[in-house]
């Protein structure tokens, strides 16, 4: 089953030189799975009038910081180019309303690098190439005649002529200022990448050194130029409803295994044996393995009365394996024993939930 859009929230981050309206395309096929989607103008971009002398990252960072704020749930954040650069930095600031973040052809820097220093050693951009810096060095703008090759080849040029004018000068300041991330806020955010391998903006090479250097959970591949939303809008859409998908599962995997400690802490063998399918396969070592639901209750009811209680984990990880299923290990312990699980494989059901599949843990 596909998990419903419609409690999945987005917020998209616009590039250097445009603004919210970018999004156009994609944010109206997103709404129409129910999604809620916001793409905020930047400061000084789209709509908003902020001064160049006004204008740096934190300004960016603060501006979307407040945008989030206004939400009641956490938000997935989707940037294009160097929107990922304020994207990383704003999850730094508000890790509590962020989801998870997707770099869409963006800059994934590492702590302590900027845009400017990213791309020092990038020879071969045709953005990098064609810029042109006004007189003060406060802003750079690409050369006109540049625009279509380095942004958008693969969509016709009266098309991306239509944009131009939206188009405004870039403050040159936030492309110098380092990102600073933490490995306890962003660092915990999970990540996914879309590398576009037409990208003339940012080469695919540069691409795939940003996200090998890091922790992704997926990474996506489209067959065009830096501007997806323009030459392949139901592509990227396709992708943010598979990541909506992943992120729900996570969140879902998450919530089954609180109640099945709850079940199993009230002493409900029933109620803990439920989170299992039907079918289900429990391997626990040392005791056997146990096949279905009455096997497996039987385990459960013999354990809890026994007296084994107060079940807790700790150094849990939940691998997203794809869009209806994930992976959960973790170091257990209870009042009268300890051990690892090493598989628990939960699988999405007709009814949104998640139910175990396959239980392998280990008592020691």
């Amino acid at each position: 089953m596909s998990p419903p859009l419609d409690i999945t929230d987005f917020t998209l981050i616009h590039a250097a030189w445009a603004g919210g309206w970018q999004w156009q395309g994609v944010s109206e096929a997103l709404l129409a799975t129910g999604a809620t989607v916001s793409a905020p103008d930047l400061p000084g971009h789209g709509a908003d009038t902020t001064p160049v002398s006004d204008i740096s990252l934190q300004a960016y960072v603060d501006s979307l910081s407040r945008h989030l704020d206004t939400k009641s749930r956490k938000t997935i954040l989707v940037a294009h180019s160097f929107g990922g650069v304020v994207a990383s930095q704003l999850a730094e600031a508000r890790p509590d309303k962020v989801g998870a973040i997707v770099y869409l052809c963006a800059f994934m820097l590492p702590n302590g690098a900027s845009f400017l220093s990213a791309t020092e050693s990038v020879t071969d951009s045709a953005v990098l190439n064609n810029l042109v810096f006004s007189a003060d060095g406060s802003t750079v703008t690409i050369k006109p005649d540049a625009l279509h090759d380095a942004l958008a080849h693969d969509v016709p040029a009266e098309a991306l002529a239509g944009a131009q004018p939206h188009l405004v000068p870039e403050p040159t300041r936030p492309l110098g200022e380092p990102v600073s991330l933490s490995i306890e806020n962003y660092g915990n955010i999970p990540r996914y990448y879309v590398e576009c391998t037409e990208d003339r903006a940012i080469p695919l090479a540069a691409q795939r050194a940003m996200y090998a250097a890091q922790v992704v959970e997926h990474v996506y591949s489209l067959k065009a130029s830096h501007m997806p939303m323009f030459s392949d809008p139901g592509g990227v859409v396709g992708v943010l409803k598979d990541i909506a998908g992943r992120e729900y599962v996570r969140g879902a995997t998450a919530e089954a295994s609180a109640l099945w400690k709850s079940a199993f802490n009230a002493g409900d063998a029933a109620a803990a044996t439920a989170m299992y399918e039907e079918d289900a396969i429990m391997k626990a070592m040392p005791f056997g393995e146990f096949r279905g639901h009455e096997q497996i209750g039987n385990f459960w009811s013999d354990l809890i009365g026994k007296g084994l209680s107060d079940v807790a984990y700790f150094n849990t990880r939940i691998d997203v394996l794809n869009a209806s299923s994930a992976r959960l290990t973790s170091q257990w312990r209870m009042n009268a024993a300890q051990g690892v699980i090493t598989n628990e494989y939960w699988v999405l059901q007709p009814d949104g939930t998640m139910r175990l599949r396959t239980d392998v843990f280990e008592a020691q």
